[in-house]
């Protein structure tokens, strides 16, 4: 088998589908630098997507200590007037985050007060539910970011 390739071969003509580009497509400029900065306040959103990954311990910026653990990254999407913002969250999944795991799964309605929190991390459902949540601003190296506050309970 070869692994010669002919870098000099013209370009083969072929359908690309509308949902990507070809090698050679153009497209609108769209800044990199532009970056919707919410107001500060509760805004519905839904579950972009999901991502597993891990953590090997260390110490957190308090200066508490966080063991490895796993760590579920969501993205959520929220529709607002300047268009589609799209913010990363991370949550460690251990012992020490079960307010914040609570406050996602009750937002989301797959948890509910005084009960047991069965972590629906990989469920099918998870991408596309809604909740609320209240977004504040952070600065981080001399730039603002969107940030999770805290989730809203969905309400009954």
């Amino acid at each position: 088998m070869s692994n010669d390739f002919n870098f000099n071969a013209a370009p083969q003509q072929t359908a690309t589908p509308a949902n990507e580009f070809g090698w050679d497509s153009e497209f609108d400029f769209d800044d990199p630098d532009e970056y919707i900065i919410l107001p500060p306040g509760e805004y519905d959103y839904e579950v972009r997507s999901f991502q597993r990954s891990h953590y090997d311990g260390g110490v957190a910026k308090d200066g508490h200590t966080i063991p490895p653990c796993p760590v579920a990254k969501i993205q959520i999407g929220i529709k607002s007037d300047g268009g589609d913002v799209v913010i990363n969250d991370s949550f460690f999944v251990n012992p020490g985050n079960t307010k914040k795991m609570s406050g996602f799964f009750q937002s989301v309605g797959l948890a509910k007060a005084g009960s047991k929190v069965k972590m629906s991390w990989w469920s099918d459902e998870l991408v596309g539910m809604t909740g609320r949540a209240k977004i504040n601003n952070r600065k981080y190296n001399d730039k603002t970011y969107n940030n999770v506050s805290h989730y809203i309970a969905k309400k009954e």
